[in-house]
């Protein structure tokens, strides 16, 4: 049952990501990433009880690890999108994929840790934060 708990928060926080991506214009890979991370990071305060639950071992990365894999493989066609379109220059949009990932999960468990409520300033830190690894300007 926890298995298949599971993959259902996986599958509504993927969709939740997507709704955000779509809400912006087509190629719009600033505004793609920059949705992804911010609503990466609002789905993660808004569910990390329910997460925590489902995902009790989740600090052990597992390296077989589906539900993880299906959201990097989401972020990194984004990366490899903006690539393709000369936004930004990657050479391997896989690690950076991971490197995101791993730096807005464990930003946003800092906050959740610490207990502070205000998550706008936060999601703005970590898009603008991303946004600077990947070399692009500030919108």
């Amino acid at each position: 049952m926890l298995v298949a708990l599971g993959e259902r928060y996986t599958r509504h926080f993927l969709e939740r990501l997507e709704q955000a991506v779509n809400a912006c214009a087509e190629e719009d890979w600033v505004a793609w990433i920059s949705n992804w991370i911010r609503t990466s990071v609002q789905a993660y305060l808004d569910t990390y009880r329910l997460h925590d639950i489902v995902y009790p071992s989740h600090h052990h990365h597992d390296r077989g690890n589906p539900e993880k894999s299906a959201v990097l493989q989401q972020l990194q066609g984004i990366l490899e999108g903006g690539r393709q379109a000369g936004v930004w220059s990657l050479a391997q949009p896989g690690v950076i994929a991971s490197l995101i990932y791993a730096g807005v999960h464990g930003a946003t468990d800092d906050v959740i840790a610490a207990g502070e409520q205000d998550r706008q300033p936060l999601a703005e830190a970590i898009v603008q934060a991303c946004l600077r690894r990947l070399d692009v300007p500030h919108p």
